[in-house]
């Protein structure tokens, strides 16, 4: 995520939590295709290129949620980022 409008709880502590304790996310915001960079080539960033698999980025993000039970499928259950607690 990039800093621009991120709210200042969504740290990279808290995001390595959620993946740790892998729970599925959703993340809302603008879906853009990139092509002005290249992505990594079996594994490894291209030389003046941030690391990166996909030329889709989604930013900004404007909500970053969290499943907070076994299955959110049904729409329910997702508790925003900084309200979950692990």
């Amino acid at each position: 995520m990039i800093p621009h409008h991120r709210p200042a709880s969504w740290t990279p502590d808290l995001v390595n939590q959620v993946a740790k304790a892998q729970r599925p996310v959703r993340v809302t915001g603008q879906l853009m295709f990139d092509s002005s960079h290249t992505p990594c080539s079996s594994g490894k960033a291209v030389k003046g290129d941030p690391a990166r698999t996909s030329l889709w980025e989604v930013h900004p993000i404007y909500k970053f949620e969290v499943c907070g039970q076994g299955d959110c499928s049904s729409d329910t259950g997702w508790v925003a980022l900084e309200e979950w607690k692990q």
